[in-house]
């Protein structure tokens, strides 16, 4: 397909596509923990140029963007998806995108800063977990195929991370505390440099090689790995609604090099995650709030003091994604 392909503004119900010209799954959760699997199919041969981008922001929409290998938005759209009140089904809700939403970093926009979305918005209130709802994106009228979205409900997780104050432990030598700027979330990331990435879930994700080698305790989680205890501790429950459980854990071990590029890179996250969270407790704080003033303490600290062991700790959504982006080995700068 062209980049002068027809957008389809469309969504319907379908049963399982029976195509095999598809991209990966990536999984996201709602506030009452249900999950949207979506993926980026197409008929035919068409060919699946299309990259994109979904995130789930605090007012519990999805923001589905779909990108040209140029990181340019082709088309969007935001999704809102519950537990519907008959058991096993939820409603979804598809509807042209909200322009005044901010675009995540690295995105651009055309000329014309207009991004083609959808005509008008869908209700489908009664989706069976497994059954999918499909969205037009691309249509190529000379060949008939087509790129779609598909997007499949499933049975929400029973539970979620959460982690304040957190500090980090290897084999009883404390690391340097660290305040968690998101959370909570459905899973997590924790690096420790020289050792990598540990991504941390409540379920496994098909496809990573994840074990249940954590153990969450009230407000402390093990991990127990080839004789080394990673521990993290936590100034309230870890789990939002059970006092103990076994969590799920993928080791990736190619973080744990370049420590002095690694550091830098992290701490600049860890600024980013902390004015988000500065940003958000401004709507509901006024300056002098206690909690205003500790994020604005911890990153006059965090940008004057160089932290060459920096560790990350992080709530997520989308953990498949975050395991996508850091599977890829760091480069020298």
């Amino acid at each position: 397909m062209t980049r002068s392909t027809i957008l389809l503004f469309a969504a319907a119900v379908l049963a399982a596509p029976a195509q095999t010209n598809r991209t990966k799954s990536t999984r996201v959760w709602f506030k009452d923990g249900t999950c949207v699997e979506i993926y980026t199919a197409a008929s035919g041969n068409a060919p699946l140029f299309a990259g994109g981008s979904v995130n789930v922001d605090s007012s519990n929409t999805m923001q589905r963007l779909v990108l040209d290998d140029h990181d340019h938005a082709l088309f969007g759209y935001d999704v809102e998806a519950r537990a519907s009140s008959t058991a096993g089904a939820y409603s979804i809700r598809i509807r042209p995108l909200d322009a005044a939403r901010a675009l995540p970093a690295g995105v651009f926009v055309t000329a014309g800063g207009h991004i083609p979305t959808l005509a008008a918005a869908r209700e489908f209130p009664e989706v069976k977990s497994g059954v999918a709802v499909m969205v037009d994106i691309l249509y190529n009228p000379t060949t008939g195929e087509k790129i779609y979205d598909v997007l499949r409900p499933m049975k929400a997780i029973d539970d979620a991370l959460a982690f304040e104050e957190c500090r980090v432990m290897v084999n009883g030598a404390l690391l340097e505390q660290v305040t968690v700027p998101l959370t909570h979330g459905n899973s997590a990331l924790l690096h420790v440099p020289g050792r990598g990435d540990y991504f941390l879930a409540l379920e496994p994700i098909s496809g990573h090689p994840f074990e249940k080698t954590g153990r969450v305790e009230r407000d402390r989680l093990f991990i127990k790995e080839n004789g080394e205890t990673i521990e993290l501790l936590s100034t309230g429950n870890i789990l939002k609604k059970a006092e103990s459980r076994d969590i799920w854990v993928y080791h990736n071990r190619i973080w744990s090099t370049m420590e002095d590029l690694l550091a830098r890179e992290l701490m600049q996250l860890r600024v980013m995650l902390l004015e988000k969270q500065l940003n958000e407790l401004s709507k509901t704080y006024q300056p002098n709030h206690p909690s205003i003033k500790r994020i604005e303490n911890q990153l006059e600290d965090l940008k004057k003091t160089p932290h060459k062991d920096a560790v990350l700790v992080t709530t997520t959504d989308q953990l498949e994604d975050l395991i996508q982006r850091r599977s890829v080995q760091p480069r020298k700068q």
